[in-house]
């Protein structure tokens, strides 16, 4: 499994195994079992609250901690003094790592203690947020940074409308708005929040509004990336039917991803399957170098792994941490993924 760990940590997809540490209490075996007497019994000993993983992403056990439900191995952490800005080996501190997952606890506990939310690994935690869609964390981290935009309020009405699918609303409401430039709550644009949340009728009068399918947001994503990512099957029809670029690609803040590397992430194989058909790319790569079929792999999507090998997908292209897809699929023990990338190679 080294090449999983590695890969996984790189990613910032911290697995919940730990990593032995000779010599020293383990506490990253500790976090990842949820053993809060072991682990307090541990750091009463002694251990090394800033030791750094000896493989990987060199994580430290704050960052490993952000990846288990359980928010007092972030909370005890914090309390005993640990390094809440030290950086992995890809620049990212730990609250980059909560904000990966999601974790509303640790990126309070890290935001209450001062955590720095301009460091930039694989991007910043507000940029991470916006890629992953959490949308509970961004809004803890945009208003600790004071970044809600001022909108008015026939703007704010247009996403209530949007978000409850009133397609009567919206066309009425664009009278009194400029739909192409209207934001959401986050500042991005409002097709993203008919995207994400399904409504693809409000989709339709969206862009029959004058909205752009193909606007981005901060980090260059498109309402195409939100719904595949999602799964919203509905509003990918709608966006690919007026135009939509199934190739569009991110900013590097985004880690220039398609909306495909969003559905093969997300594990959303008909979003997936819609997107290659109207002429998405399987073999493009993002910053990491990486497919949506090694992305697909990294995240445990093992259906969209499946789906891009039966299309197609070129199984032999490996990112910048040198294993290709099948070398990933086999440390999962996917006989099935492995089988197929197998038979591929030989057609």
């Amino acid at each position: 499994m080294r090449f999983f760990v590695t890969l996984a940590a790189a990613l910032g997809l911290a697995c919940a195994q730990g990593h032995a540490q000779e010599d020293r209490p383990d506490l990253f075996a500790l976090i990842g079992a949820g053993d809060v007497e072991g682990f307090t019994a541990a750091l009463d000993a002694g251990a090394a609250i800033n030791v750094r993983q000896d493989t990987g992403l060199e994580a430290t056990p704050l960052m490993w901690a952000t990846g288990v439900d359980n928010p007092v191995f972030v909370d005890t952490l914090i309390a005993a003094g640990a390094e809440i800005d030290t950086r992995d080996a890809m620049g990212d501190p730990a609250i980059n790592w909560a904000a990966y997952y999601g974790r509303l606890p640790a990126i309070s506990a890290l935001l209450d203690a001062g955590a720095d939310t301009d460091l930039t690994g694989h991007g910043t935690p507000v940029e991470i947020v916006m890629r992953r869609g959490h949308q509970a964390a961004l809004a803890i981290l945009i208003d600790h940074r004071n970044e809600r935009p001022d909108r008015h309020a026939a703007e704010a009405a247009l996403e209530a409308a949007v978000m409850a699918g009133d397609t009567g609303t919206i066309t009425a409401l664009a009278n009194y708005v400029d739909v192409a430039s209207a934001r959401d709550w986050a500042g991005r644009p409002v097709l993203q929040s008919a995207a994400r949340a399904g409504q693809g009728e409000a989709v339709r009068a969206l862009i029959e509004a004058g909205a752009d399918p193909d606007a981005r947001d901060r980090i260059g994503f498109t309402a195409l990336h939100e719904a595949a990512r999602e799964g919203r099957t509905g509003a990918v029809a709608a966006l690919l039917a007026a135009g939509a670029d199934p190739n569009a690609r991110s900013e590097p803040s985004g880690l220039s991803l398609t909306p495909l590397h969003m559905a093969a992430t997300a594990n959303q194989v008909d979003a997936l399957r819609l997107l290659l058909d109207a002429g998405a790319d399987p073999d493009v790569t993002g910053t990491m170098g990486a497919t949506p079929l090694l992305w697909a792999t990294f995240e445990g999507a093992r259906e969209a792994a499946l789906a891009l090998v039966e299309a197609g997908a070129d199984t032999s292209i490996a990112g910048n941490f040198g294993d290709t897809a099948r070398a990933v699929a086999e440390a999962r023990e996917w006989d099935d993924v492995v089988a197929a990338i197998d038979a591929a190679e030989i057609d």
